[in-house]
């Protein structure tokens, strides 16, 4: 989701994040700024415990569609 529509929801408070994006041409950026090179753990089954500073190492990642394309080109870009 975009800035706007984390604005207006979210999952719960503490655990959404909002990548302070207005549109999705930023979104490959923070993806890129907000994970390391080991990457986002791509299953339940996470390859490392060590502690990280990126945003989304290691993490499972929900996302939830608001009704058009964004959600299916974000998780295709994010298991790349």
């Amino acid at each position: 989701r975009n800035h706007k529509e984390c604005q207006i929801g979210s999952f719960a408070p503490g655990i959404s994040i909002d990548p302070q994006t207005k549109t999705f041409a930023q979104f490959p950026k923070w993806v890129k700024e907000n994970s390391t090179e080991s990457g986002i753990a791509p299953s339940r089954e996470s390859t490392s415990n060590a502690p990280s500073s990126s945003l989304l190492n290691n993490k499972r990642i929900l996302m939830y569609c608001t009704g058009g394309i964004r959600c299916e080109k974000a998780s295709a870009y994010i298991r790349q």
